[in-house]
């Protein structure tokens, strides 16, 4: 049976390593925070290979809506004005990266008072207007660069991405928690061990 000068020392070395794994932990873990990283941030590349970091990735948040409320009119089986919204040239030759104001696409069409020039149009066939949250991601997208980042469908990858087996999940989860699952009962014996001897 353990005295209670044992079970006080067992007790702080267990507190001590404990407090110890829990700072280590968070300022590891911690440090793209205060880097000042923003992990739901997009990393893009310009054509001139600089690294962009933005909120909107056009694959997944611009894509969607010039598909849904625009392609039926300005894509490949009709492109009205000869404007079509699945090709890159012609879509980014109507908006100024970084620059609302002077993006056509924007000031010219979707946010027009000109109901005649305003897309998607209102009428019978096609009532469907774009809403305020689609409207604020094709804007911050545009203020971010207009970046279009789809990858070609034509060119082959050799990188293609594997979806992980179950174990490879479970070992990549676990390893997250290496220090607190290995080290952590491992440092509290040898320091429990110290206080029992040293006592």
């Amino acid at each position: 049976m353990l005295s209670r000068h044992n079970l006080l020392a067992l007790t702080s070395g267990f507190v001590c390593v404990w407090g110890c794994v829990s700072f280590a932990s968070t300022s590891v873990w911690g440090s793209s925070q205060a880097d000042g990283e923003d992990p739901t941030a997009v990393v893009t590349e310009s054509s001139d290979g600089e690294k962009i970091h933005g909120l909107i990735d056009f694959a997944r948040d611009v894509r969607p809506i010039l598909t849904d409320k625009c392609l039926e009119c300005h894509g490949p089986e009709e492109a009205k004005n000869d404007f079509r919204v699945d090709e890159a040239a012609t879509l980014l030759s109507y908006i100024e990266p970084g620059n609302v104001a002077d993006s056509s696409l924007w000031t010219d069409y979707l946010i027009t008072d000109d109901e005649d020039m305003r897309m998607p149009p209102t009428t019978a066939d096609h009532d469907r207007p774009l809403t305020a949250a689609e409207l604020a991601t094709i804007k911050l997208w545009i203020e971010e660069g207009g970046m279009w980042n789809m990858v070609s469908e034509d060119v082959e990858h050799e990188d293609e991405v594997v979806p992980a087996s179950m174990a490879e999940r479970v070992w990549r989860f676990q390893g997250l928690f290496h220090p607190a699952t290995t080290h952590f009962p491992i440092a509290l014996l040898t320091v429990s061990v110290g206080f029992v001897f040293l006592s």
